[in-house]
């Protein structure tokens, strides 16, 4: 959360080109673990969707769209339709919560 608040400007001075692309690198590991909680998922897909890079997206849209995909980075059977709404909603242009 506290990358995504950067990311939005919550910080006193603008990223640089360099440490948003860190933090996008990091996004894409972890977007890409196969062992995760559901709270560290549904925080990475806030921050991939804030940072708006195509890569993201794509992730994005493949767990918004495939319940398999969701399953594979340990999302328990009661828990994937809830990522991939999130996933959804956040391509859709929903906020994310808490607002920095």
């Amino acid at each position: 959360m506290a990358l995504r608040f950067m990311v939005e400007g919550a910080g006193p001075r603008p990223l640089s080109a360099a440490t948003r692309e860190r933090i996008k690198q990091a996004a894409e590991q972890w977007l890409a673990a196969r062992q995760q909680s559901i709270l560290t998922l549904g925080a990475v897909i806030d921050l991939a969707a804030v940072l708006g890079d195509p890569d993201l997206r794509r992730i994005l849209e493949l767990l918004a769209s495939d319940p398999n995909a969701v399953a594979s980075r340990g999302i328990g059977a009661g828990s994937i339709e809830r990522i991939r709404k999130r996933a959804a909603d956040r391509l859709a242009g929903a906020p994310p919560l808490p607002r920095s």
